[in-house]
């Protein structure tokens, strides 16, 4: 590897995790600090720039939990506006870059807490994604998403509060 394509490489992997950072910043914008969702707009607009962040023709892969198999930034985005929770924070981490090029592939350790919509219990999600992204001229975008694995965890009613934590 030369020094210039090692450059390039360095600045495409910034690039995609700046893009994996704002994915989770439009994701989190859904929810306000008191556990509540946003207000219809205001969900609209983030699950717009969720799927913004996505090519025209992506794809999604989460199993039948999570979404199931949806095709295109519509579809996407019908789905981000309608969450199931009514709180959600999500931590990507630990980036794994498989391969660097015009169309890359990275896998994800997603950490999630949430609050369903229908429950007080929050829920504990933990996942792997293998995601492809491709360069366009408008900069790295999602091309593909596809959750290997995804574990849940209730916690139990009371189980935060108990360590002085409200819900």
């Amino acid at each position: 590897m030369n020094l210039l394509h090692s450059f390039h490489a360095t600045s495409d992997i910034v690039m995609i995790t700046q893009l994996k950072a704002r994915y989770a910043m439009f994701a989190d914008a859904k929810y306000h600090s008191d556990h509540r969702q946003a207000d219809p707009d205001k969900l609209a607009a983030a699950a717009r720039g969720q799927a913004a962040c996505f090519t025209v023709d992506a794809s999604w892969d989460a199993g039948p939990e999570f979404g199931g198999t949806l095709r295109g930034r519509h579809e996407l985005e019908c789905f981000f506006r309608s969450p199931p929770w009514r709180y959600a924070i999500h931590f990507y981490t630990a980036p794994l870059f498989e391969e660097i090029g015009e169309l890359t592939r990275v896998m994800w350790r997603l950490w999630q807490i949430c609050l369903p919509v229908d429950s007080d219990e929050p829920v504990l999600l933990a996942a792997t994604t293998e995601e492809d992204y491709v360069k366009t001229t408008k900069g790295w975008l999602h091309h593909h998403v596809r959750f290997v694995t995804l574990d849940s965890l209730r916690v139990p009613s009371g189980q935060l509060q108990s360590l002085g934590l409200k819900i």
